[in-house]
C-alpha cells in the first residue's frame, strides 16, 4: 500500500495506539511470594493504566478464586508452574486456562506438596543461620496451614533480611540459601505441565529463558508443548530480546512478557511489559485448545 493512504495511515495509526497499550503477565501476589494480595495487585495494575494482567502465582491458581470488582484493567488466568526437562528445573508460565480445571489444580497441589517439604529442609538447612528458626515457622503460619499457598526459598529469604541475617532478598540467597543443595525430583515434567494447561484450554509460555539458550533448546521445548517465549523481561538487554523475538517468529511460538513483581521496586507492576498485540497472539493461540476462561 503507498504512503500516504487512508488505509496506510489507519494501520500505522492502530499498530501506534497498539504499542503504547501494555500488558504484564508476569506478577506474584501473597498466594506464592508476592507481598500485595490479588485485589491490591489488581487495583495498582488499574491505577498504572495497564490495559492487562496476569497473576502468575508459583504452582497455585488460588487467586482466582474470587473476583476483583471490575475495572479497566482485563485480568489473564495465569500461573507458574515449576517443572523438570531433561534433568533441570525450568518455569513454565499458563495463560487463559480455565482456573477451576480438576486436572490442573491436582497437578499444582501435587507440586505444592513437593514446595513444603523443600521448605522445611530449608529451614532444618537454615539452623545456626537464622536466630530462631522457629520464629520463621510462626510468620508463615497461615501458609503452612492452607495447602492453596505456594510456599518457596524467597519466604525465607525474607525471614533472614527481617532478622537482620541480610539486608536484601538478594544478598540472602547469595550469603545463605544459594549453598542449599535440592534433588529436584519429583516436579511436573514440561510435557506434563504443557498437557495439564492445554487440556484447561490454556497457552504455555517458557518463563525468563536461561541466558545460554539456544535456538535448538527452543526447538526442543516447542516439541515438548510449550507455546511460547518470555522475551520482555526484568534485566534482558535490548539485544537479547530482539534475539528472542526473532527466534519465536521463526518458530512461531508466542512472545510473553512481565515485571515478575512480588510487590517492591525495582521489579514493579508494569516495569516490563508487553504490548497488547502480544496478548491477542496468545488469545488466538488458546482458541487452538478450547474455550478458555477469561476474568474482565
Amino acid at each position: 500500500m503507498p504512503k500516504g493512504q487512508p488505509f496506510t495511515s489507519l494501520c500505522q495509526s492502530l499498530f501506534k495506539n497498539a504499542s503504547h497499550r501494555r500488558v504484564d503477565l508476569h506478577i506474584h501476589s501473597t498466594f506464592s511470594d508476592g507481598l500485595w494480595d490479588p485485589g491490591l495487585v489488581y487495583s495498582s495494575a488499574c491505577k498504572l493504566g495497564l490495559e492487562a494482567i496476569s497473576i502468575t502465582d508459583h504452582d497455585t491458581v488460588a487467586a482466582y478464586d474470587s473476583q476483583p470488582s471490575r475495572d479497566r484493567c482485563e485480568i489473564i488466568t495465569g500461573v507458574e508452574i515449576t517443572c523438570l526437562f531433561n534433568g533441570k528445573v525450568y518455569h513454565l508460565l499458563g495463560y487463559m486456562m480455565d482456573p477451576l480445571n480438576a486436572e490442573l489444580r491436582d497437578g499444582l497441589a501435587r507440586n505444592r506438596v513437593i514446595r513444603k517439604a523443600r521448605f522445611l529442609k530449608m529451614i532444618g538447612f537454615m539452623q545456626g543461620r537464622v536466630n530462631d528458626p522457629g520464629a520463621v515457622m510462626d510468620n508463615l503460619e497461615i501458609q503452612l496451614k492452607n495447602p492453596e499457598y505456594a510456599l518457596g526459598s524467597r519466604h525465607l529469604a525474607q525471614a533472614l533480611v527481617d532478622q537482620k541475617k541480610a539486608h536484601s532478598i538478594q544478598n540472602a540467597y547469595w550469603k545463605h540459601l544459594r549453598f542449599f543443595q535440592d534433588d529436584n525430583h519429583g516436579w511436573l515434567t514440561m510435557e506434563n505441565a504443557c498437557e495439564l494447561l492445554h487440556n484447561a484450554g490454556g497457552v504455555s509460555v517458557l518463563a525468563h529463558p536461561p541466558e545460554n539458550i539456544t535456538l535448538a533448546d527452543l526447538v526442543l521445548f516447542k516439541n515438548a508443548g510449550v507455546d511460547g517465549v518470555e522475551v520482555e523481561y526484568p534485566g534482558f538487554k535490548m539485544n537479547r530480546r530482539k534475539q528472542l523475538r526473532e527466534w519465536a517468529a521463526k518458530l512461531d511460538l508466542c512472545t510473553g512478557g512481565g515485571s515478575d513483581s512480588h510487590g517492591l521496586p525495582p521489579r514493579s507492576i508494569g516495569s516490563s511489559s508487553i504490548t497488547i498485540l502480544d496478548l491477542e497472539k496468545i488469545k488466538l493461540r488458546s482458541e487452538g485448545y478450547r474455550p478458555c476462561s477469561v476474568l474482565s
